[in-house]
């Protein structure tokens, strides 16, 4: 049982009771009987899209036809007048991608400017963060009941934000008293396809510490 108040406005969603935290990375599976609070744009604004997108500038001198051409294929064909355009949201398929596009002027001139981009929902937007964390007592559910243990307070959140169109970068933490891990998680959109470093270090009092890469 649990109750929810989120604020749309913010993204925030607040939730105090049983709790099923959102894990990541190295994080184990826990169940918490506390409170949360997380910050999912995905959750809220469904329509719009939080994922890393194909942001590039183009500067026309001259007004010119300018057809977009993705993975091979043209997609459309638009008239530009002269100024800087920004290209945003483009057809892009999951994975790597190739960008084309062919300018073409009024007095007959060609010219291709092309661009490699990496589409994947591990990879934030420019400046979106998103994050989740939630405080209280370790619960276990088996055999169709669920056991509380307020002598063991536990917290389990991550951290995640998007440092630029092909780059996110992540925090995470899982803190008992007997065990602690701590970690982080960088993924990269490269033309080759998608690399993700990540890390966690970790301590229990009967198995000693721990690393992993």
């Amino acid at each position: 049982s649990r109750m929810i108040y989120d604020r749309p406005g913010s993204l925030l969603r607040f939730t105090v009771g049983d709790l099923l935290p959102i894990t990541t990375s190295y994080q184990d599976s826990v169940d918490v009987l506390g409170l949360g609070v997380s910050k999912l744009p995905s959750a809220f604004r469904p329509d719009r899209l939080f994922t890393a997108t194909a942001g590039r500038r183009i500067t026309l001198r001259e007004a010119a036809n300018v057809t977009l051409i993705v993975n091979g294929i043209p997609s459309r064909t638009i008239r530009l007048q002269p100024g800087s355009f920004s290209l945003q949201d483009l057809p892009l398929v999951g994975g790597a991608n190739r960008v084309d596009l062919l300018i073409e002027d009024d007095a007959g001139g060609r010219q291709t400017v092309s661009f490699d981009f990496f589409d994947d929902v591990d990879l934030l937007a420019d400046g979106v963060d998103e994050f989740d964390a939630n405080v209280g007592f370790r619960s276990f559910y088996d055999n169709g009941k669920r056991d509380y243990f307020f002598e063991r307070p536990v917290f389990s959140g991550f951290y995640r934000r998007g440092i630029t169109q092909q780059f996110t970068l992540g925090a995470n933490a899982q803190i008992a008293e007997q065990a602690q891990q701590a970690g982080a998680r960088g993924d990269v959109g490269t033309p080759v396809g998608l690399f993700s470093l990540e890390g966690a270090f970790s301590r229990h009092d009967d198995f000693g510490t721990g690393h992993a890469i």
